[in-house]
């Protein structure tokens, strides 16, 4: 009893994405990814609406995911025109603290700033931070240092 999977495989050491699909009521109309396993895109349909699905493993270098976040911007909004569709949920590991005040601990900040690598994909791709709306002052967080130093980001 298996599902359909999409995947972008990285290294042995680092990146690679995957979007499973169980029992899945939909249909899949378009899959792309990038050969580096550092982004997947898929667009569904379910009940005559189509969505874009995305899965990011960010890089640990800004200057790297400045690159990435701009391609995947101008990906997202060709996909957007493409598939009449304003339907996207972008999720994954994107190495990125969305605010650095907010959601890292230790602060950077002594208040909130929105980093400007995700500012800009939200900008131009028109989509926001759905959690941190309905959250605007919630604290909590999705990645802990395993070295037990209390270093812990919302990714």
């Amino acid at each position: 009893m298996g599902g359909l999977c999409f995947f972008a495989h990285g290294t042995s050491h680092s990146a690679g994405v995957m979007i499973l699909f169980n029992r899945f009521p939909g249909s899949i109309i378009d899959g792309k990814w990038d050969t580096e396993g550092q982004w997947l895109m898929v667009v569904v349909e379910i009940n005559d609406k189509r969505y874009i699905l995305i899965c990011i493993y960010g890089y640990n270098n800004k200057a790297a995911n400045i690159n990435l976040y701009a391609k995947l911007s101008q990906l997202i909004n060709e996909w957007k025109t493409t598939y009449c569709s304003d339907k996207v949920i972008l999720g994954g590991d994107h190495n990125i603290a969305p605010d650095s005040w907010l959601d890292r601990i230790p602060h950077r900040y002594s208040q909130p700033v929105y980093d400007d690598t995700i500012l800009n994909l939200c900008t131009t791709t028109c989509i926001t931070d759905y959690w941190r709306t309905l959250n605007p002052t919630s604290v909590q967080f999705t990645w802990y240092n395993s070295a037990g130093n209390g270093q812990c980001c919302r990714l």
